[in-house]
């Protein structure tokens, strides 16, 4: 019986995955999610984001929970910093990778709060207000107003109403449909946060969402540095990521210019 069950949570767990990739891919977005403590904002946002959230076999996390889980889940998706002088080592970890991972019977939401507590504890000591920051890496763009990681692969954005949060995500919508993100946006950005409302003092959380769009690796077809086209009789078409076919594939610009 306890086999059954185990079984039936697990059929039940990549059912709800399913419909997440499916529901990701919909807009362009290799994924789409959205994180939010209150279910009173799930029926404002658009239909083809998924609520990580309910997507999780262990459901919502408490108020307690909610800002070392998403400090973790950001932590499994964005690079770590390597060794030398900005070196960063990218990761792998998609969103519905890391939920799944959160899952698991040896994952400990637990372990992240008290680690978190001991964090709250150090800050009080010091008599320092903890900022509840999740993109405390980033750093301000002038030229895009948002801010960006130093690995350049994510970028952030915080907004301050719901329909804000809509314009923004209409825009990602209509880059994704162009050669380039243009806007002062670089075409090496895979990760796209939206955040609203935040934390109390206290530490509850007050009207946060956050949004993550996985942005799909840009097709490039033709650098404009690498053709002078003055003298070139024959163009040949290569491209950069995945293959679906054969053909001449590169897997960045270097190896394409030396090409």
């Amino acid at each position: 019986r306890r086999k059954e069950k185990e079984e039936g949570r697990r059929e039940k767990e990549e059912g709800k995955m399913s419909e997440m990739e499916e529901a990701g891919g919909s807009h362009g977005f290799d994924e789409a999610f959205f994180f939010t403590s209150n279910p009173h904002v799930d029926p404002l946002v658009p239909p083809f984001l998924t609520n990580a959230f309910q997507a999780r076999t262990r459901g919502r996390p408490s108020a307690l929970q909610l800002y070392p889980l998403l400090d973790w889940i950001l932590g499994m998706l964005l690079p770590k910093e390597g060794e030398g002088e900005d070196a960063w080592e990218p990761s792998d970890r998609d969103v519905t990778s890391v939920l799944k991972s959160t899952d698991e019977d040896d994952f400990s939401v637990e372990a992240l709060v008290d680690a978190f507590r001991q964090e709250l504890q150090s800050f009080k000591r010091n008599r320092i207000t903890f900022p509840y920051n999740l993109f405390c890496q980033f750093e301000e763009d002038e030229e895009t107003s948002y801010m960006r990681h130093p690995s350049g692969v994510a970028v952030a954005c915080k907004v301050s109403n719901m329909a804000t949060l809509l314009l923004e995500l209409q825009g990602w919508e209509a880059r994704l449909q162009c050669a380039s993100l243009g806007d002062g946006f670089s075409d090496d950005v895979r990760w796209v946060f939206l955040t609203m409302g935040g934390w109390t003092p206290a530490g509850d959380p007050d009207g946060l969402v956050l949004v993550a769009l996985a942005i799909p690796p840009r097709k490039v077809v033709m650098a404009e540095e690498l053709l002078d086209a003055s003298k070139a009789l024959h163009v040949r078409v290569v491209q950069l990521g995945p293959s679906e076919g054969d053909g001449d594939m590169f897997d960045d610009l270097a190896t394409l210019r030396d090409a």
